[in-house]
């Protein structure tokens, strides 16, 4: 409406060609909606995946349980990493894993399951913290699907133009 077209007006007056007050403002808000500790805004889901991963320390050759069926935005870092994907099935009628589908693909290589939650649907994350092995790192992507929780050690959102909320 009128003041979210304000808004916009009085950042282009502002002249913030960079990240600034706005931009870490949106940040804290949204690391408190996902209950996350912090928030750092970046370019694309893509990079938000990249970095994510690149932050938990994982060796070459470690393995990351995600799903078949998803997005190649979810694999493509894993690979780019030189980490090992370990493809778990998803429900037909949700499109993400279960918990025992999950936990089932872990081995010791194992280091991170990252998990889309799709179309609306998510893997019951309460339940895979609950039962996940020690020293796992659970990394939710959100970036297609306006859900999160607090159970993940790292959550991605992405704001894209074709995605469910738009930032620009």
């Amino acid at each position: 409406g009128e003041e979210e077209i304000a808004e916009v007006v009085q950042c282009l007056r502002d002249g913030w060609l960079a990240p600034g007050p706005r931009t870490e403002e949106f940040e804290s808000k949204v690391a408190k909606i996902f209950g996350k500790k912090y928030g750092v805004m970046v370019n694309s889901g893509s990079s938000g995946n990249m970095i994510g991963l690149s932050v938990l320390g994982m060796q070459k050759g470690d393995e990351v349980v995600t799903p078949a069926c998803t997005f190649s935005t979810a694999v493509a870092p894993i690979c780019q990493l030189g980490l090992v994907p370990v493809f778990v099935d998803v429900e037909a009628d949700r499109f993400v894993p279960t918990v025992d589908a999950l936990l089932a693909a872990v081995t010791p290589r194992t280091k991170c399951m990252l998990v889309p939650n799709l179309a609306g649907s998510k893997v019951d994350w309460a339940d895979l913290r609950k039962r996940c092995p020690p020293g796992i790192a659970l990394f939710e992507d959100s970036c297609d699907s306006m859900t999160y929780t607090e159970d993940s050690d790292i959550s991605v959102i992405s704001f894209y133009a074709s995605h469910i909320i738009t930032a620009g």
